[in-house]
């Protein structure tokens, strides 16, 4: 990776987010400007998502790219002639927000996110489909050629618009949406405590608790260990505490790779923000901008939409607003970007089928509890001291609060729309995490207040360390951990459109192989067993070629023959009949064992 890439990318993504907001909102402050202007990032993200519906592949055009998006930001310069000066900046909460950002990102800088042991498959399916989309692709699709898209795609939009756009490529795109991310977080928090009436002290410890925040477990963890992933994993030891996937709380999920369901957290504050000030004002536009956004999120990660459609139905309700009904419809027409071809998808294809190969895993009540840290006790005390005099507070907490409870009284085994993913009561907490941290930092202004300035000072910076620890302790578990490499190669001279067989025993190993070829290609795999192609589409694999066929093609690479009509790309160790079936191309490394690229030509 190249660093001076990755701070190029990161300075021009939020330049141009400042130049978006200051045209959309020429007199406000300038942290309302920033966040329009991130909500309008996302906003063109989502935009070129309808190359989909469109069969157009816009974001593979490399020039076009970054001759568009100058231009668009120049037109809107010279429409609308802001004033591009930070006004009401304060130095200190920057300064602040700046260093935690910078921190948090430090992991990600430091190594490519394919080598991070944490989400490291899901971080392979998300690398290939930005390749897939680069490399003409109208939608992302699976790693079968012809796989219709299942999975929502504004994440692989933003990082392939920045990996065009801007220097680097996929491995510093995917740093600069990190950075993003966190920024996004920080922005959305604090505007969302400063529009329910907190002061400086209350936004600044919400944000410090949502964008870095961490459990308590740490006190007898003793320890940097961490569960780097929890499928079929068992937290035991842990407390609850130190998990980073799927992360409880946002701060854990905020540690790079950030994948797209912790990027849908970092969303809802923002867009959080954004209707309960168009709900406060009676602004049309201002609703239309939130339902908007909380589209945007859901095209992110459809679990962070579902609960910004309930948090802003129960807010309307609470104020009585029916134009909050524009929000609605808004945040639907942008969602329907993606749910309109999945519907059509869905009918095609006879419905999904589940694809959780290993059971899930949820962590119990108290590890829940101890990973949401200082945040839960201050979090229920801010309720008790500022419910009354403000009650969209109750509702912050209420709403994520009802959802892990209703998930705990479901228990496992559930799937909706062929996926557990939804009904996993795990992936709720990071929501109940951003409801409690808005009350915390009320309560820990209140408590500032009352007490005297050199006890106020000493209680902050404990209060700082013990929300920090764990966060701080989990990134020193990611530098140090790293996931092993199956396949390594000179080079692979693949890409969007070629075909590629992993060749070798056990085919658990040809898999894990194949996935790593994807991520760094976008190409696809003549084949690999159906639970680990993750194919959702109850009749694609029954289309030909069929998964027989595909097996059958794959012994006859196991002896050196093919019968694949376009030819195929082949993975294979040294000296096996499939390495000396065709053209030699390449020296690779499969399972640390000498392997060779050759290429067969069209059967």
């Amino acid at each position: 990776m190249s660093s001076p890439a990755i701070a190029a990318s990161i300075v021009g993504v939020l330049a141009a987010a400042w130049v978006a907001g200051s045209c959309l909102l020429r007199p406000r402050p300038a942290l309302e400007r920033l966040g329009a202007g991130l909500l309008c990032a996302y906003g063109i993200a989502g935009l070129a998502m309808l190359q989909g519906p469109l069969h157009v592949s816009f974001l593979a055009h490399t020039w076009l790219v970054r001759i568009v998006a100058p231009a668009g930001l120049a037109a809107a310069l010279a429409w609308r002639r802001p004033s591009l000066r930070p006004a009401g900046l304060h130095a200190l909460p920057l300064a602040g927000g700046a260093v935690l950002v910078a921190l948090m990102a430090i992991p990600a800088w430091r190594a490519p996110v394919g080598s991070h042991a944490v989400s490291h498959q899901d971080m392979q399916w998300h690398e290939g489909w930005i390749r897939q989309i680069l490399g003409g692709a109208h939608t992302p699709g699976g790693i079968y050629a012809g796989e219709p898209n299942t999975y929502p795609w504004l994440y692989h939009a933003l990082a392939a618009w920045i990996a065009q756009a801007l220097p680097g490529g996929v491995d510093e795109a995917l740093v600069t949406v990190d950075v993003l991310g966190l920024v996004t977080i920080a922005a959305g928090m604090w505007l969302l405590v400063r529009e329910l009436g907190g002061g400086g002290p209350a936004a600044g410890v919400a944000t410090v608790l949502a964008l870095a925040g961490g459990g308590v477990g740490w006190i007898w963890q003793h320890s940097p260990a961490a569960v780097l992933n929890m499928s079929s994993g068992d937290l035991g030891r842990y407390h609850g505490d130190l998990v980073l996937s799927n992360a409880l709380v946002p701060g854990m999920g905020n540690l790079p790779p950030l994948v797209p369901r912790d990027l849908g957290v970092c969303l809802a504050p923002l867009v959080l923000w954004t209707f309960a000030g168009a709900l406060a004002g009676g602004s049309r536009a201002g609703l239309v901008a939130a339902g908007a956004g909380a589209g945007l999120a859901f095209l992110c990660a459809p679990l962070a939409g579902i609960f910004l459609a309930v948090w802003g139905a129960a807010l309307a309700v609470q104020r009585r607003a029916p134009a909050a009904l524009w929000a609605g419809m808004a945040g639907l027409a942008v969602a329907a970007i993606w749910l309109a071809p999945l519907a059509i998808t869905y009918h095609r294809y006879g419905g999904f089928v589940d694809i959780t190969s290993l059971p899930p895993t949820n962590p119990t009540v108290a590890q829940a509890a101890v990973a949401l840290g200082v945040a839960l006790p201050l979090g229920l005390s801010g309720l008790v001291l500022a419910s009354r005099s403000d009650p969209r507070l109750v509702v912050l907490v209420a709403v994520p609060a009802a959802a892990c409870a209703l998930g705990i009284a479901m228990g496992e085994g559930g799937t909706l729309f062929g996926t557990a993913a939804l009904l996993r009561w795990l992936r709720y907490v990071p929501f109940l995490a951003l409801g409690l941290a808005v009350p915390a930092g009320l309560a820990v202004e209140r408590g500032l207040a009352a007490l005297a300035r050199p006890a106020a000072a000493l209680a902050l910076a404990a209060g700082t360390a013990a929300v920090l620890a764990s966060t701080a302790l989990a990134a020193v578990e990611l530098g140090r951990s790293h996931a092993p490499e199956t396949l390594s190669c000179l080079s692979l001279p693949l890409g969007y459109g070629d075909l590629f067989a992993v060749v070798a025993r056990p085919q658990l190993e040809a898999d894990r192989a194949s996935l790593e070829a994807f991520a760094r290609t976008g190409a696809s795999a003549a084949y690999m067993t159906l639970a680990r192609a993750k194919v959702r589409s109850r009749e694609f694999p029954d289309r030909p070629p069929t998964q027989a066929e595909r097996r059958r093609r794959r012994d006859g690479l196991r002896s050196g023959r093919s019968a694949i009509p376009g030819g195929v790309w082949v993975v294979a160790d040294a000296g096996s009949p499939a390495a000396t079936g065709g053209t030699r191309a390449g020296s690779c490394s499969l399972g640390g064992r000498p392997a060779v690229l050759v290429r067969y030509p069209p059967a």
